[in-house]
């Protein structure tokens, strides 16, 4: 008999870009998963079209307890491999605490254009200031600021996964957090 867990957000692994199937088949499921998304202008039959394509590929983060998905993964439900991305030098999946999922879904979530997504020195953005924004569309958002192709940028970090920078918030909508 399971014993009762509560939902943790992990991060699954696909591939051959099936990120969007694999989301497809948990949110049939009524299960809370996350793909970052952004808009992509595309020539097809000399007709420009503007399409939603993912912006991190081969990644779905979603929101369950873990014997659940144990249990879709193991049932091989999904018409693709899939699997947990785990932790450096662990067989344990990564689990994305709340509030930093929350963060990463207000940043990557507002379909803007001055979105960066960065894979690798993740760990080098907490030597920064970390700071709450106060006011605007992205109030209550946490993150660092990092200078970033010599402009200043808010970055959410998930650790041990990606981070995302975004620009264009005014200065004075940010409070150093101690």
């Amino acid at each position: 008999m399971y014993a009762i867990q509560s939902a943790q957000w992990f991060v699954l692994r696909t591939n051959y870009s099936r990120e969007l199937k694999v989301m497809k088949q948990l949110a049939d499921k009524n299960i809370q998963c996350f793909i970052p998304m952004k808009y992509k202008n595309i020539i097809k039959d000399e007709q420009r079209k503007r399409i939603k394509v993912p912006y991190i590929h081969n990644m779905v983060f979603v929101n369950i307890a873990r014997n659940i998905l144990d249990s879709f993964i193991a049932q091989s439900d999904f018409n693709c491999p899939v699997s947990y991305m785990k932790k450096n030098n662990s067989n344990e999946p990564i689990i994305i605490p709340q509030q930093e999922m929350n963060n990463f879904m207000l940043v990557a979530g507002c379909n803007q254009e001055n979105l960066i997504f960065l894979n690798d020195g993740i760990e080098k953005f907490a030597q920064s200031d970390q700071v709450r924004v106060i006011g605007g569309l992205l109030e209550g958002l946490e993150g660092y600021v990092v200078r970033i192709r010599r402009d200043r940028k808010v970055v959410v970090s998930l650790q041990g996964v990606v981070a995302v920078a975004i620009s264009g918030i005014h200065p004075s909508l940010l409070e150093k957090i101690h």
